[in-house]
């Protein structure tokens, strides 16, 4: 695979990451619901995928 095409998949790892971030969350803290903890977990995933996507995106066009 090249370059580009793992820069492209941070964006999907890091829902999945941070899906399952949420679902440990979920599991270990009991007031915070479960479905919470996902729905968070995955957000902050995708933001941080995106995050990493533009820091990695912008090296590659120097």
């Amino acid at each position: 695979m090249k370059r580009k095409d793992w820069i492209t998949m941070f964006i999907p790892f890091g829902m999945m990451i941070g899906t399952a971030a949420g679902v440990l969350l979920g599991i270990f803290m009991e007031p915070v619901s479960r479905v919470f903890a996902i729905a968070l977990g995955s957000g902050a995933g995708l933001m941080l995928g995106i995050v990493a996507f533009g820091v990695f995106q912008g090296e590659q066009k120097k």
